[in-house]
């Protein structure tokens, strides 16, 4: 039958494909919108021959809602990276796509980001960058290609560095900036105090609670850091003071 037009009302012979994205709310409504107005132009989805739904999930799902009777073509070899590709051409998949669908397919490194995720309740971006703090470059296209790495070590080092950041939050979040900028401080102080033992996370939070927003400038990373170490500073004899933001330059070379 490979080739054919098929046409069913039988909405329960389709199965959704393992690692797929699910179908987009907003997408579905507005297809159910727009039959409603003006009919439905044959669009027929494409199945392998499991009948798992490569391409038209959003369409099935709308007619379905609809009673409508649905086309669908069959391509037997189709798998999950022809389902990547023909989304690709409709509406973009999204980072957290991406990691779903790999780790539902069953790759440890896109598990392990993943449930870092569900569980601190943040993005591919921040996951990432609480170990790969020094990395320069964008990580994306890897995640795409299914080319990330992520291995146990990482997914330690990134729990650690989440949980840091879980308690910098309420004090960080009120001198406002980019959130990025503020997580991109936080990891690195983590990074700092692995490898300084004089760096107390706690000292420096309640430090950061006791400064006056308007001291802290928050506009960039670079300046948020200094502002950071300023205020943990404050009041302290030169030989408890730390520098983190001067050996930031150092290290970056920055002029």
């Amino acid at each position: 039958m490979e080739g054919q037009i098929l046409r069913t009302s039988d909405y329960s012979i389709f199965r959704k494909l393992k690692g797929n994205r699910n179908a987009d709310e907003s997408r579905v409504k507005s297809l159910v919108d727009s039959i409603k107005k003006v009919g439905w132009v044959s669009n027929p989805i494409i199945v392998n021959r499991k009948m798992e739904v490569i391409d038209g999930q959003g369409r099935l799902e709308a007619l379905q809602r609809l009673n409508m009777p649905v086309e669908y073509h069959i391509v037997e070899s189709a798998d999950l990276n022809c389902c990547r590709v023909m989304n690709t051409h409709n509406k973009a998949w999204k980072p957290l796509d991406y990691i779903k669908s790999y780790a539902e397919s069953g790759i440890k490194d896109y598990q392990r980001v993943y449930q870092l995720m569900q569980f601190f309740g943040v993005n591919v971006a921040t996951v990432l960058n609480s170990v790969y703090v020094h990395t320069s470059g964008n990580m994306s296209e890897k995640t795409k290609a299914g080319e990330l790495i992520f291995t146990e070590y990482d997914y330690i080092m990134a729990s650690q560095a989440l949980n840091i950041r879980k308690k910098y939050s309420p004090v960080m979040d009120k001198f406002g900036g980019r959130r990025d900028n503020r997580d991109r401080v936080v990891f690195y102080l983590v990074d700092y105090g692995r490898k300084n033992k004089d760096l107390n996370h706690d000292k420096v939070i309640e430090a950061l609670r006791n400064t006056d927003p308007r001291d802290v400038f928050a506009q960039s990373f670079e300046r948020l850091l200094e502002s950071v170490q300023n205020a943990y500073n404050k009041g302290k004899k030169k030989e408890n003071r730390l520098f983190f933001y001067e050996e930031y330059r150092i290290d970056n070379k920055v002029a």
